[in-house]
């Protein structure tokens, strides 16, 4: 049997509600698209980061990077990889949805998973993320530090042994979570 893969997009989403992993990836059911969806998935031009392109003294961008790690069996492709001119690599998204004061916490754990790929796949060290979102119209730097990169790895776990072992998990989340889920019509919390 081939192992299976896991992307960004699935910490994230576990982050958000562990039940998406299980419906998605083991009951193989797909999540409904919204119009804010479509709209996120659409290519944008890179000129939305060139606020974080200036601030971050870049001298290299390097768009839809894909990346594996056979070790954490995980793959996907950040939007971009920013390259200062100190040759810091720092992962940036672009998300359509509103911040507050900080990058949310499931994106920061997606980040966090793609700085993960980035060491492995760059043979280097990656100590911030970047988020940017179109809504807010905002650009967050976040520190990605040992702590958050090891709870990115735990949660990779755990989202193998739901698929592994096909167990349903027993959670809980804020029904406000669940308005606006692709996945709810498939939930038995309904």
């Amino acid at each position: 049997m081939e192992e299976e893969f896991i992307t960004p997009t699935d910490v994230k989403r576990f982050v958000y509600c562990p039940k998406i992993i299980y419906i998605s990836k083991v009951l193989h059911l797909e999540e409904r698209v919204t119009d804010y969806m479509q709209y996120g998935k659409e290519k944008h031009d890179k000129t939305i980061i060139s606020p974080l392109i200036a601030s971050l003294k870049v001298k290299k961008v390097l768009e839809d990077v894909e990346m594996e790690s056979s070790g954490l069996r995980v793959r996907g492709k950040v939007d971009y990889v920013l390259i200062t001119k100190f040759n810091e690599y720092i992962p940036a998204e672009i998300k359509w949805a509103e911040t507050f004061q900080s990058i949310k916490r499931d994106h920061a754990l997606q980040i966090a998973t793609y700085a993960l790929l980035i060491e492995e796949n760059f043979s280097t060290v990656v100590k911030r993320g970047a988020v940017y979102y179109l809504r807010s119209k905002k650009a967050m730097v976040a520190s990605i530090n040992n702590e958050l990169k090891k709870e990115a790895k735990d949660l990779i776990k755990k989202i193998h042994k739901i698929i592994d072992e096909e167990t349903e998990p027993d959670v809980r989340v804020a029904k406000e979570k669940c308005k606006n889920c692709g996945f709810k019509n498939y939930c038995l919390r309904f």
